[in-house]
């Protein structure tokens, strides 16, 4: 049964118009009056959810099943919450809470059934994660293989030609037979990586000292090239919470693209901007190089796909999977001839006494 508290006379045509269109919807809707501290709106969907749940339907039942989230939203520290996870019984729900708008009263609470939208992800997820294992092991295969299949012809030639052969032509084969022996160990070393960080451990770190100290390792190198280096930090984005190893090996493996993609370009630039997102940190790592085609942007993150020479193609695949081991994301946006941007979404961190890991700061 839907629950209106106190419509006056003059609303109840407008609140019949309202509740008729809202209780035909399959999702949970309750709109609770801070101010008056009741249930103001419940839709008979979320009724039931409730009843499944064994909550009250009362304001002290519901505010007690959502309080970690009501109270940011009171205060004025979020607009809406992330929408979170919550099971009952053997189902699982949805939900979602909006906050006071413009000085209102009211929060709005969304509840919805995804126990069978949740399971079919799963079972998506692990038909992908099946496929790209399947895709992973076939590139390995071939990565592998055509250097050994390369030093085993050139073993072939030298033990027919050993003693026929002068210094200079066993020299070459051998040269040839240790370039193929490096391109396997960069290969090894890059899938080592792969599993380095199979349990990133997130603390607190100081984004503007971390990237003091990065920009500082590879200031004369970018002067060497004539790539001019600028960080542009919001205070309120100065903290976030991430696993200091893992974010500098996906920055560096950023910050190696950009500098490529530079080459001998006049002006040659890398951005790093840093903003706040509410929840999240907006961090930005932009160039003025030479682009990415969008039929390359495609393929960028598949396993072994790689337009440079001796590259392995595991490189930003492995920087998506770690950030998003973090509760993180990266994207990538480009435009052939006019540079590239990369967006890294990162925990927000408000402490009072943030302890740095590994990164000084001055005060």
């Amino acid at each position: 049964m839907t629950t209106i508290a106190h419509p006056g006379q003059q609303d109840a045509a407008h609140f019949a118009l309202f509740t008729e269109v809202l209780d035909a919807v399959a999702t949970g809707i309750i709109i609770l009056d801070m101010e008056h501290e009741e249930v103001f709106f419940r839709n008979p969907h979320a009724s039931a959810i409730l009843d499944q749940a064994g909550v009250d339907h009362s304001f002290g039942g519901i505010h007690a099943l959502l309080k970690a989230e009501i109270d940011p939203l009171r205060q004025g520290r979020a607009a809406h919450s992330l929408r979170k996870k919550i099971r009952f019984g053997n189902r699982l729900f949805g939900y979602t809470l909006y906050g006071p708008v413009a000085g209102n009263r009211f929060v709005a609470v969304f509840l919805q059934d995804i126990t069978d939208q949740n399971r079919l992800a799963a079972m998506d997820e692990a038909t992908e994660m099946m496929h790209n294992i399947g895709f992973l092991f076939s590139g390995i295969r071939h990565e592998i293989g055509n250097p050994i299949n390369s030093m085993k012809m050139a073993l072939t030639v030298l033990r027919k030609n050993v003693h026929r052969f002068p210094p200079q032509e066993l020299e070459k084969y051998f040269d040839r037979i240790f370039d193929q022996v490096a391109k396997m160990e960069v290969l090894l070393t890059s899938l080592k990586t792969f599993n380095l960080f199979e349990k990133p451990r997130p603390t607190v770190v100081d984004l503007l000292a971390f990237f003091r100290e990065f920009v500082g390792m590879l200031a004369e190198d970018a002067r060497n090239k004539h790539i001019g280096l600028d960080v542009d930090f919001a205070e309120e984005a100065r903290w976030v919470n991430v696993d200091v190893r893992a974010l500098q090996h996906v920055v560096m493996n950023v910050f190696a693209n950009a500098m490529e993609a530079l080459g001998d370009r006049p002006d040659s630039r890398i951005m790093v901007r840093c903003q706040s997102g509410g929840e999240v940190v907006v961090l930005t790592i932009s160039d003025n190089g030479c682009g990415i085609s969008d039929d390359v942007q495609q393929d960028i993150f598949k396993p072994f796909f790689t337009t440079k020479q001796n590259g392995t193609g595991l490189g930003l695949m492995l920087s998506r999977k770690l950030l998003t081991q973090m509760n993180c994301s990266l994207e990538i946006s480009s435009k052939e001839g006019s540079g590239t941007t990369v967006t890294m979404l990162l925990p927000n961190a408000t402490v009072n006494e943030p302890t740095m890991a590994g990164c000084p700061i001055d005060h």
